[in-house]
């Protein structure tokens, strides 16, 4: 304000949420969850458990809670990916071996390719899919033999575009070298990754290119133990674990904590985050329902 006396300050405009608000709930059964930014809608997988709408794919509209599409599966879903221009969203099917795609946000199936075969001629199935950014037709997948846990990827890290593997696949190595959930960096080069079947808390970091993936560095005690979901905040570089730990992806410290939504046992819920109106969502998977959906 000008002196003496003061005067007029220049106009703001503030925007106030009241406290309900701040957090909605939109009661539709899922098993992963996935963000749209462009159409502004979440994308939600149903897997055949949910007794009401199994093996299914939708999306919603956040504000209004309300379902805008439906698409059936041939199979029950694992993991899900949204590409960063909303072009489309890649879904696991686990029990096939097979990766379908789907635009958005009609949800009309495009692709589906099969993960191959390991060396004893069991095919390799997947729980984990992630979108490369600025690259809807890349994607990133941990790979394990159809004869093993759903957990403890032993089949490595495979790049592929448009359904063709790239050649360098990083393949873990030792008695618990194995590599579960992925999440891309800022770019299409850097993966960061951890392993959801043993309690080492690794953030492992890999190289991507033309050529494909491989290892740079596997540091352990970093994230939570057993980290099934995992999401970097690319305006912050900071990977988040579905125990609400932020990490620095460059060194690996910690950096703070969300406060997520805690369950009856405490185990992780899926969620997505909106990097650019900074909203995160959750599903309530591992909480409990007064009235099973």
């Amino acid at each position: 304000n000008p002196t003496p006396g003061g005067g007029a300050s220049a106009a703001q405009t503030l925007h106030v949420i009241s406290a309900n608000n701040r957090i909605r709930t939109v009661n539709v059964p899922a098993n992963d969850l996935g963000w749209d930014s462009v159409h502004n809608l979440l994308v939600a997988s149903s897997g055949s458990t949910i007794i009401n709408t199994p093996n299914n794919l939708v999306t919603i509209d956040p504000l209004q809670g309300t379902i805008i599409t439906t698409q059936s599966l041939p199979s029950s879903p694992a993991g899900i990916s949204v590409t960063d221009d909303g072009s489309y969203v890649y879904v696991t099917l686990p029990s096939t071996g097979q990766i379908e795609r789907f635009t958005l946000p009609s949800l009309t199936p495009d692709i589906t390719f099969s993960l191959g075969n390991d060396t004893n001629g069991h095919f390799y199935m997947s729980n984990y899919v992630a979108a490369a950014p600025g690259h809807p037709d890349t994607v990133a997948i941990t790979r394990h033999s159809s004869t093993t846990t759903a957990y403890g990827a032993s089949g490595g890290v495979v790049v592929y575009d448009d359904g063709i593997a790239r050649s360098n696949i990083a393949m873990p190595s030792g008695i618990y070298g194995f590599y579960d959930t992925l999440v891309w960096g800022s770019d299409a080069t850097t993966l960061y990754g951890t392993n959801s079947a043993i309690s080492t808390a690794d953030e492992d970091t890999f190289a991507v290119n033309a050529s494909g993936v491989t290892l740079l560095n596997d540091q352990t005690g970093v994230l939570g133990e057993f980290v099934k979901h995992l999401a970097l905040d690319s305006k912050t570089s900071r990977l988040i674990d579905g125990y609400g730990n932020v990490i620095s992806a460059g060194t690996g410290q910690h950096v703070g904590q969300m406060q997520v939504h805690d369950t009856l046992t405490y185990e992780e819920n899926p969620f997505a985050l909106d990097t650019v109106q900074r909203r995160a969502f959750y599903l309530n998977v591992n909480g409990f329902y007064p009235n099973p959906p």
